[in-house]
Formats: C-alpha cells, structure tokens, sequence
C-alpha cells in the first residue's frame, strides 16, 4: 500500500481553527440573510492608475465582483458613495423581484 506524503504546506492549529471558523461564518451568514444582504460593497485601488480608486460588490465572502465601477475616483470616499448608490438599488431590485 503506497504511502501518502506530507504536503509542503504545513498549517498551524490556529491557522486551521481561523480558516474554520471563517467557513462557519460564511455559512451562517448565507442563512441568516436573504439574497440582497448577501452583497457588500468595498472601494478597491484601481489597477490603471496609481491614486486612483473603485468599487465593486461582491457576495459576502467572495472575491469575484458582481458588479464595478467602469469610472475611477480620485477620492475612496466619492468610490464609497457611487457603489453605495448602485448597491442600493440592486437590493431594492432584489426586493421588489420577491
């Protein structure tokens, strides 16, 4: 019978506590919350230019975006405002599709 080898990744018990716990999240929140809470929005630096700023929403816990910003900021904060905008009229579309 062939024995398995180690892999050369060697995870901490911490690490591998936090890695579980951040699952457990994950799945709790999935069933707490409707479709529209599922989404969050974060300001991201854009790729294309060194001081500038995005937004994209996501699905909790996720990295691939939904939904971005085809425009750059100059500001995060006027990023923040733009994506809370779009973020809350995908939710109230969500809401009113129900």
């Amino acid at each position: 019978m062939p024995t398995c080898e180690k892999t050369r990744r060697h995870f901490t018990e911490a690490a591998r506590e936090a890695a579980a716990l951040a699952r457990q999240r994950k799945r709790d929140h999935k069933t707490q919350f409707p479709e529209e809470h599922q989404l969050v929005m974060v300001v991201v630096r854009a790729a294309d230019r060194p001081r500038g700023f995005a937004w994209q929403i996501r699905r909790f816990g996720h990295m691939e975006p939904v939904a971005q910003s085809a425009d750059t900021f100059v500001d995060p904060a006027d990023a923040g405002r733009s994506g809370q905008a779009v973020l809350d009229g995908m939710r109230g579309r969500l809401a009113a599709a129900e």
